[in-house]
């Protein structure tokens, strides 16, 4: 596979956390087999450029979303809304119900 992420890193062209990233890309994108040939920079710039979906995740207060507004619109702090929605609801320390 080449040079490893720290010797790249110490050639003081990116960072070893970039360098994984970028080579977990040109992996995923089949850029390091043998027989496959380099794609052009536009190519990887398109690549590259991507934003990876966001991750979307059901909010646990949307039911009390009426409540929540109500309370910061009152100035109240989010701990505070926190617990009100522990003792109120059952939520537990996390956030679950």
């Amino acid at each position: 596979m080449g040079e490893s992420d720290r010797r790249i890193a110490r050639a003081g062209l990116m960072g070893r956390t970039k360098v994984s990233q970028a080579r977990a890309i040109a992996l995923a994108e089949g850029w390091l087999t043998a027989d496959s040939p380099l794609p052009d920079d536009a190519t990887i710039a398109a690549v590259v450029s991507r934003k990876p979906p966001e991750p979307h995740q059901a909010s646990l207060v949307a039911a009390y979303e009426q409540d929540v507004r109500s309370w910061l619109e009152q100035g109240i702090s989010g701990t505070t809304i926190h617990e009100a929605l522990v003792r109120k609801y059952g939520f537990s320390r996390c956030g679950e119900i």
